[in-house]
This record gives structure tokens, sequence and C-alpha cells, in this order.
């Protein structure tokens, strides 16, 4: 699969767009990964825990039991303060749960782990349902992940920020995207979103409008039904004034320099047939949950949430473990929300089985979020309509950290998301290779 190269990619590597990555062979696992296991099978008793408090780091003792035990060295530190809050209700609409009751019995999960038998409507497995002495639950759980709600129909203004340790910011890139599900369309012919592309799953368009030697650079990537086959990656850079075809490999390289890959994105984005999946059980966490406006950032390097709104939530926690040689990653430990299915953490372990990366989302409820006074989106604010987000019930990816421990250097990202709901005809257009380049 990964032999297929498609296009020569020296120019987006020169400018930054991709880095190429090395990977080292499989070896045991470290007393890191177990330390971790240790740490999940350990109680969390909620009852130590005061709603309502601001937590400091003479409080470690207590928050220990629901940080998650590698990051503890990152998010202890003196002036620290998180806000707890009683764990919040963000109930599914209506009508996505009813088409969730009639999926029951309909989707499967084959051998190679790929879904079948889903239109995209509603969870493909109940969540009501999913059970602990299922076989199949880890692939369950994270099948209903990837067709959460509300993870599209957005126009996501972003600020990401390539932060070394002592907090200094070494770059600043600021780009748009949207994102758009191609199937499971209430009141759509066949439920495509647009009918000529019946094998597309959803699609994802990107374009960054600072710093210059990224300026106009755009990228559409397109995820397909078939599960087993390569995204469709294409970009376009203003110094060529044309598209490229991007490989497959390039989904596991450094995205615009950063610390965060492409298959990173919202936790995880990969192809699921290429790992091997395993459920570790349910754990109860502290996330950033409803988060009331984006985040700031503290600690001595700024890499982590200061001052944000925690609460805990009742995680499902899945493993796992890539078949593809070439991948980065040893394991990947993902934290999905039981209600919403939204990655609250992900901890990412070497080929060597040392703990590597963490990557926090903070998620925001569109009911309550409000734009901070001064968002550093740059131009792509000003097609955004907020009002839209009021009473949408609909959680918000509205920042996160990618924070590389072996480099000592992080990813900081602000995402300034607002519903933005696009009909068939406007997305055929906007999602087009061949208009990159004229948005």
């Amino acid at each position: 699969m990964f032999s297929k190269m498609l296009v020569s990619t020296s120019l987006l590597v020169a400018i930054g767009l991709f880095a190429v990555a090395t990977s080292r062979a499989a070896g045991p696992e470290s007393e890191d990964y177990k330390n971790l296991l240790q740490w999940i099978s350990a109680p969390a008793d909620v009852k130590s825990l005061a709603p309502g408090r601001t937590y400091t780091e003479k409080d470690k003792a207590v928050l220990k039991a629901f940080i998650p035990q590698p990051v503890w060295q990152l998010y202890f530190y003196p002036g620290m303060a998180m806000e707890v809050s009683s764990p919040g209700d963000y109930p599914i609409k209506a009508d996505l749960m009813a088409a969730t009751r009639a999926n029951r019995g309909k989707a499967t999960v084959d051998p190679d782990g790929e879904i079948r038998s889903y239109d995209g409507f509603g969870f493909p497995f109940d969540p009501l349902q999913l059970s602990d002495k299922d076989p199949q639950v880890a692939l369950k759980v994270l099948w209903d992940y990837w067709y959460r709600p509300d993870h599209d129909d957005y126009y996501m203004p972003m600020e990401m920020r390539l932060r070394e340790a002592g907090g200094k910011d070494n770059r600043i890139l600021q780009f748009v995207s949207t994102e758009n599900l191609y199937m499971g369309k209430k009141g759509k012919p066949e439920g495509l979103l647009v009918p000529s592309e019946k094998d597309v799953e959803s699609k994802m368009w990107m374009e960054f409008l600072s710093p210059k030697d990224v300026l106009g650079t755009q990228m559409i990537i397109t995820k397909f039904r078939d599960h087993h086959r390569d995204d469709n990656v294409v970009a376009y850079t203003r110094k060529e004034r044309r598209s490229r075809r991007i490989s497959a490999d390039e989904r596991i390289d450094p995205f615009m320099g950063s610390d965060t890959l492409i298959e990173d994105f919202y936790g995880f984005s990969g192809q699921v047939p290429e790992w091997k999946w395993e459920y570790l059980g349910r754990r109860k966490v502290l996330a950033t949950m409803n988060v009331r406006s984006n985040v700031d950032w503290g600690g001595p390097n700024r890499w982590v949430p200061q001052g944000a709104r925690w609460e805990v939530r009742d995680c499902y926690v899945l493993a796992g473990t890539p078949t593809n040689s070439k991948d980065p990653y040893g394991k990947r430990i993902l934290f999905i929300d039981p209600q919403r299915f939204w990655t609250t953490w992900m901890l990412g372990y070497d080929r060597e089985g040392h703990f590597w990366k963490v990557n926090q989302h903070n998620l925001a409820w569109s009911d309550d979020y409000k734009l901070p006074k001064n968002p550093g989106a740059g131009a792509g604010l000003k097609y955004c309509r907020y009002e839209k987000n009021a009473n949408g019930h609909k959680i918000l990816h509205v920042g996160e950290n990618m924070i590389d421990v072996k480099k000592q250097e992080a990813t900081i990202v602000h995402c300034y998301t607002c519903c933005y709901d696009m009909d068939g005809k406007e997305a055929a257009d906007h999602y087009s290779d061949k208009n990159l380049g004229s948005h």
C-alpha cells in the first residue's frame, strides 16, 4: 500500500509542509507503559474532589488519581490552577439517537477491523449497548468515535504555535479549516452530501494565512468509505501555483514542522485497519470539557492548560498498535468520552515502549462558548458567524497541545470554531481539487 508514490513532494518538504520522519525497529516495552497500565487499574474516587474548587500544586496527591500518570511532571507546577467543576450532561440530539437505535444489529466489524453496513447517520453502535465483555468492544468504541456527532460542519480559524522549552514561540502559523461528512446526510438522496461522490466518507480543507512562506498554501484531505484505501491528500503552494498529490507516507510525518502528524488529528485520524486495538477498560480522568472560552497555557514552558475548567469524565481507554512498520508510534492510547465520543487525552509511546507524547484536547459546549477578546487567528475570523453556535448543542474543538517529551518542545493550537452547514453544491465546489488556489 505504502509503495505507491504518487508525486515528488520535495517542495512541500522545503517549505515545511511536511518534514521527513525516521522510524526505528520496534523493541520491548519499557517500564513506562507498565506504569500507565498500573495507573489505569488503580481506583479513582470522585468523592475526593470538591466541585467548584480551584486546585493547586499543593493538591497534587489528590489530582494524581485523575491526571494520567505519564504527564504528572508536566501538569503539576508552582502557580498551577485547575478549576474543577461538576460533570456536565451533553445530550445527543434526539434525531441522532433515534438513528442510533435504528442502527442496532446492522453495523458490523469485519476481521480486519473495517466497519460494514453503516450509512453514516447516528452512532454505528449504540453507546448504551457497548459491553466490556464484547470481544469487539475496542473497535466498536473506536468506530463510534470515528463517526461521533459534531466533528464536521464547521469553519475553524486556527493559530498554531511551535513552542520550545521555556515558553518561547519559534514559529506561529495561522490558518483556517473546514470538514464535512459526505454520508449520513438526513433529507439528501441516499444520504449523500454530493451524490456523485458515493465512495467519499469526508473531506477536510485548509488554507494557511501566515507566515509569508506558507501564505496561500491549501490542502484537501479526502477520506474514503473503504478504510483500506489510502487518503487522497492534495496540496497547492503559491510558489508553484499548481497542485501536487501527496503520498500516503506523509500522513505519518510531522505536519507543517510541528510535533503533530496528520494521523494525530483529533487524537487519531489514521487508517483504522492499519492498527490493532485493545480495550483497557474505563478510567475516570479530569478533562478540559465545557471550557467557556479558549484556554490560557501555563507552566514553566506554557505547554499545559492554566486556569481552565476541568471535569471528571469516565472515559473508555483504548490502546492501538500500528501494523505499518513505518509508523513512528509503538502505541497510541486514547481516552474517549463515553457520552460524546471525543478524545480527551492521547498518550503516545515510541517503538521502544517509552513515553513520547501527550495530546490533550480542549472541548467547549457550543451553547456556552464565548470567543475570547483577542483571538489570534487573524483574517480567518471575518468569515465566522458565532451566533450560529448558540443553542447548537454541539461539542466544539477549541484547542489542544501536543507535547514531545523527548525533544522538549510542544505544539500549541487555538481553534476558534463556529458551526457552518454546507450544502452539496457548495461542498462540490469548495472541496474540488481543481479549485485549489482559487478560494
